[in-house]
């Protein structure tokens, strides 16, 4: 048996260069207990929380595997949901940065504190694009593609209402004045205020209108009525609308850059502007010498009187998503996320009612107070290059060139350019060679980040810079079909010019080939190609050694490892994998990007890998002394594959409907159920040796798993394996099981409930089985006694259950007001309150 080859696992050190998601929205965050200083926004499969003041990182709330697509904030600001491309949803505690619950995800409704998914609302033929609770009714309002925006009952979970009003899809909506008004957005111009009327505060509830088209017996709690628009200025449709905590600024913003605003003007300001029209509208008629009594002059405020245009706030490029904070006299802060991979922060006065006659007024009542954007290139990173230290790394974009420190991930150097399509250092570090797009060579000293000299090489792009073996020069590759060789150093040539003479060509590759590299020991040269395959050729004779399907897309970028035959290769499908070019095998593929990979490259001491792509995010991976080995690296991946084929939103039990439940099956659920059928074997099997076992003799020993679980008896181990499934993921799983392990789990209910523990957990487990598998286990006769047991021990267990904890919680309150009455004061204080004063 020959030698196995022993391979090292390479691991994620880092993400860099990404400030703001493109796909993701910002919103404010407070930290410190400090208000409209702190930002969060999505960066790849992380959520960044930055520091406007200085301008830094301030937290990391980690990702795992899926992109970060949605965030919202809780209405203090101190807890964050954050809403995953997989559909999983985190809720994280800012103050200490912990996830608290995960949930797995029509429209679905969740419960934070029991981590279950209450409801899922079908109703809407398209997708749906924004959701959003009332605050004094126990209701939700969702707007969809389909045109409709749609109010929920929570209680009934019955859609009550729905707005016909849109010609075009309902991008945005949003609730102010304490839900009064309810502003819509779709693809024109118009914002579409509607009135919210609440039916059981109106005393015409009872009369009959004979104007209304339809008639339901049904009461509903709210009824809905247009009553205007708001115009806007930009052009194309809405991208989101927003508002602040209080509800009465409303931000809008389209594909544009501007963002517009509307302050919705409180209820005495607006008697007092309404007043004040009909006065001039009196005198006005007057006049006119008309009639008093055929002056039609409406007496209640119209939607001029209550909405007031602030000023347009004009951002630097395209506006991707916004949110407001109202501080104290009145300052509107926006914080702005763009298209360019950076955030803006902008403050202004909602009490200035200076009506502004020109641009120029408003841009000096709107301020620019802070800009994030040094931390990250504007464009994709397209190039990338290690020092020779191993201690920092440059990458170039469309606009500029970053260096980077490695240690830190850190950006120490920032030179502004044109469009660069490959990068080199020279010898001894302090100078960068860029080919530029436009066919020019830039040598750029790094102490200064000035550009030293622009060299006209090609006539056309200038896609390839390499670093010849002796260091003293370089060759450009261009598409004008030309390679040069420079030298670095200025001096007299006795041979006059440099001739290179034909050695072989490569013939293989069906498209055109994007990338290649020579191994250091000049023996191999692998080529990658837009047909998805690279090609590993010899240097001797130039004869193809293997040609592997690399990838599903493009091969963009391809690297040996210094003084090895590994390779590392990135493509179009985001995925970064490493090869062995001996015996053309796969080692390992990287967690890689959300988005096409560029360019990939490895430190000259082979520990390190830098990766850029689509998503604007730079991954630097390291070498780890953990072995590989490709069979069992080979099993894991087949798994992962086959977890994807196990999860998804249908459920259904053999033999009955398909149910719409407001979880998903997930990878979790799977392996709870098989958790709970191994769990009734061994209870069976273990049951069956202690009715074998005669009174003389002693009872078996444990199975090793109850061991494990130290329990002692059967009960005590179905109820811990009960417990150890997430409360996410429990309905999922108990509609796995087949029916005949469900019944077996009811039969075991009624010894369980007598416990007198987890009574929740085992009501749910009852429920949840019942309604799965209600027709045959109705139509069971054997099942009726133990069904009217469970109930009878369930109905006994919860009103003790309940009594205990209505008992306990009156006598903390009576404790609580004796204890004030004896010290004079408050036990407990709000800490919102006290924090506030």
């Amino acid at each position: 048996m020959g030698l196995t080859k022993q391979y090292l696992r390479f691991a994620p050190s880092g993400n860099l260069n990404i400030i703001s998601s493109s796909k993701c929205n910002v919103v404010f965050v407070t930290l410190e207990g400090k208000d409209g200083r702190f930002v969060a926004a999505g960066a790849s499969e992380n959520v960044v929380i930055w520091d406007f003041n200085i301008r830094e990182k301030a937290q990391v709330l980690s990702g795992e595997k899926a992109e970060v697509t949605q965030l919202a904030a809780s209405p203090n600001k101190r807890h964050i949901a954050v809403g995953y491309a997989d559909g999983t949803i985190k809720t994280f505690d800012l103050r200490s940065g912990e996830n608290i619950s995960i949930f797995d995800t029509d429209i679905i409704v969740w419960d934070v504190v029991a981590e279950t998914g209450i409801c899922r609302l079908a109703g809407h033929k398209g997708v749906v694009t924004k959701v959003s609770f009332m605050k004094e009714n126990n209701i939700l309002i969702s707007a969809s593609k389909d045109t409709f925006v749609k109010f929920w009952d929570l209680d009934t979970e019955y859609n009550f209402h729905t707005l016909v009003g849109h010609r075009s899809e309902v991008w945005g909506f949003c609730l102010v004045k304490n839900d009064k008004y309810l502003v819509t957005g779709c693809n024109d111009t118009e914002l579409r205020v509607w009135k919210i009327f609440n039916v059981e505060n109106n005393d015409d509830d009872n009369t009959l209108n004979i104007n209304e088209e339809e008639a339901n017996d049904v009461n509903y709690p709210l009824r809905c009525e247009k009553i205007g628009s708001i115009l806007r200025a930009a052009r194309g449709r809405v991208i989101s609308l927003t508002t602040d905590a209080t509800n009465d600024i409303i931000g809008c913003h389209g594909s544009g850059n501007s963002v517009e605003l509307f302050y919705m003007i409180p209820e005495d300001q607006v008697t007092k502007k309404t007043n004040k029209r009909l006065n001039k509208e009196k005198k006005k008629a007057l006049k006119a010498d008309q009639d008093e009594a055929s002056i039609s002059l409406e007496a209640s405020s119209t939607l001029h009187d209550e909405v007031r245009r602030l000023v347009t706030i004009n951002a630097t490029s395209k506006v991707k998503s916004i949110d407001l904070i109202l501080g104290g006299g009145g300052e509107v802060r926006v914080c702005v996320g763009l298209n360019t991979n950076s955030l803006e922060l902008y403050s202004l006065s909602a009490n200035d009612e200076r009506k502004l006659k020109n641009k120029k007024d408003e841009e000096n009542n709107v301020m620019l107070k802070s800009s994030i954007s040094l931390q990250g290139h504007r464009s994709d990173v397209r190039a990338v290059c290690f020092s020779s230290d191993n201690s920092a790394f440059a990458t170039a974009s469309g606009e500029s060139i970053k260096l980077w420190e490695r240690s830190t991930l850190v950006c120490v150097k920032t030179v502004g350019c044109g469009y660069v399509l490959s990068l080199t250092f020279v010898p001894g570090d302090r100078h960068i060679i860029a080919g530029m797009k436009d066919g020019k060579i830039l040598i750029i000293d790094i102490s200064n980040g000035d550009i030293l000299e622009e060299i006209p090489a090609h006539q056309q792009e200038l896609s390839s810079v390499a670093l010849f073996p002796n260091l003293k020069g370089i060759a450009s590759g261009g598409l004008d079909k030309t390679v040069k060789f420079w030298n670095f150093e200025l001096i007299d040539d006795t041979t006059k010019e440099t001739k290179c003479k034909f050695f072989i060509s490569l013939y293989g590759h069906k498209l055109p080939v994007l990338c290649m590299d020579i191994s250091s020991d000049s023996t191999l040269i692998a080529t990658g190609s837009a047909d998805r395959n690279i090609k590993i050729w010899g240097m001797d004779f130039g004869d193809c050694h293997k040609s592997l399907f690399a990838h599903d897309d493009s091969v963009m970028g391809l690297c040996f490892v210094p003084k090895t035959h590994y390779l590392f290769t990135c493509s179009k499908d985001g995925k970064v994998k490493e090869w062995d070019a001996d015996n053309f095998q796969k080692i390992i593929t990287l967690q890689g990007h959300f988005g096409e990979a560029w360019c990939c490259a490895v430190s000259p001491n082979g520990v390190f890998v830098v990766s850029c792509g689509a998503d604007k995010v730079i991954r630097l991976y390291e070498k780890t002394s953990e072995p590989l080995v490709l069979e069992d690296e080979a099993e894991e991946e087949r798994e992962r594959q086959e977890n994807e084929l196990a999860t998804g939103e249908i459920t259904a039990v053999p033999g009955q409907k398909q149910q719409l439940l407001p979880s998903r099956k997930t990878v979790n659920s799977e392996k709870a159920a098989e958790l709970i059928l191994e769990c009734l074997d061994v209870v069976k099997e273990y049951n069956k040796e202690l009715e074998n076992v005669k009174p003389p003799n002693a009872a078996p020993p444990l199975p090793p798993i109850m061991q494990a679980y130290k329990c002692k008896t059967t009960d005590e181990y179905l109820l811990e394996t009960f417990k150890r499934i997430r409360a996410s993921d429990m309905e999922e799983t108990l509609l796995l099981l087949p029916y005949a392990d469900a019944c077996e789990i009811l039969e075991y209910l009624p010894r369980l409930l007598k416990s007198d523990y987890q009574t929740e957990l085992l009501v749910r487990l009852a429920l949840t089985l019942i309604q799965a598998h209600h027709e045959p286990i109705v139509a069971n006769s054997t099942m009726l006694p133990i069904l009217e047991e469970v109930r009878d021990l369930a109905m006994s267990k919860i009103t003790k259950l309940r009594d205990t904890v209505g008992y306990n919680l009156h006598g903390m309150a009576f404790l609580q007001r004796k204890l004030e009455e004896n010290e004079g004061v408050k036990l407990f204080q709000d800490a919102t309150k006290k924090r506030k004063s």
